[in-house]
């Protein structure tokens, strides 16, 4: 995962727990770890993420998909969803 906010900062980090979404045409529900950071903005203190609430996503069938390796053309598929994201860092002391 990569978030980059508008003061330029940015978090990436790793999935560290996941649940099936309710509705299983929906991608599961993501519980992230911060593995790095960039800038002092906003997302600068960001210990972890969480993805709930997931509407779509999920990729179609395979079918009439090839492995770029054989040379051949590979479909490419945009999937929509949304889903609410939810940051965490420290609080002030």
């Amino acid at each position: 995962m990569d978030a980059q906010g508008r003061d330029g900062s940015a978090v990436n980090g790793k999935a560290t727990a996941h649940v099936d979404a309710p509705d299983r045409d929906s991608i599961p529900w993501l519980l992230i770890a911060a593995t790095s950071h960039s800038g002092k903005g906003v997302l600068a203190s960001v210990t972890s993420v969480q993805r709930i609430n997931t509407h779509g996503g999920q990729p179609p069938a395979p079918s009439g998909c090839t492995s770029s390796g054989t040379g051949r053309k590979v479909r490419e598929a945009r999937v929509p969803y949304r889903a609410d994201y939810y940051f965490y860092a420290p609080g002030a002391r």
